[in-house]
């Protein structure tokens, strides 16, 4: 019975860590956006943040940052786009952005679009080719207002 208690509090430990971590396949519902949307930059309004940090769910060699378990914004592009998509925050604070393409590979930035804010370019092809989870989250922790562009 011992080992049966101490076996169960583990998985429950285990299953707790996991589910404090950024998740693929759980969002509440994806956008779909077309070629003709993504023409034009489409833009999101969300708050970046989190109190998961990347090093605490084995995701610390991408980068560093807090972000929520549940994606911040997720799309599914209709169709196929002849180039790339750029996606791009601009935010109030020093925010980071991690996002988990299509074909399951992770890409995190911090500074890339300037002013302390990220931004990824996603090759066309099998990374769009399916659900796209983006989390914004902070550098240091703490909330802020965030935009995310897709264009």
């Amino acid at each position: 019975m011992r080992l049966f208690c101490l076996s169960l509090f583990g998985a429950l430990a285990c299953s707790g860590a996991a589910m404090a971590c950024p998740g693929v396949n759980m969002s509440s519902g994806a956008v779909t956006y077309d070629a003709g949307q993504l023409a034009m930059a489409q833009s999101v309004s969300l708050t970046a943040g989190g109190e998961n940090r990347l090093e605490q769910c084995g995701l610390g060699n991408l980068g560093y940052g807090q972000f929520r378990s549940v994606p911040d914004h997720s799309f599914v592009v209709a169709g196929n786009l002849p180039a790339g998509l750029t996606l791009a925050v601009t935010s109030d604070c020093d925010a980071a952005m991690l996002v988990n393409t299509a074909d399951g590979q992770w890409h995190f930035n911090d500074d890339g679009n300037g002013s302390l804010d990220p931004r990824i370019d996603i090759p066309a092809g099998a990374a769009l080719n399916g659900q796209v989870d983006v989390w914004v989250g902070t550098f240091a922790g703490g909330d802020c207002a965030a935009t995310l562009q897709l264009a």
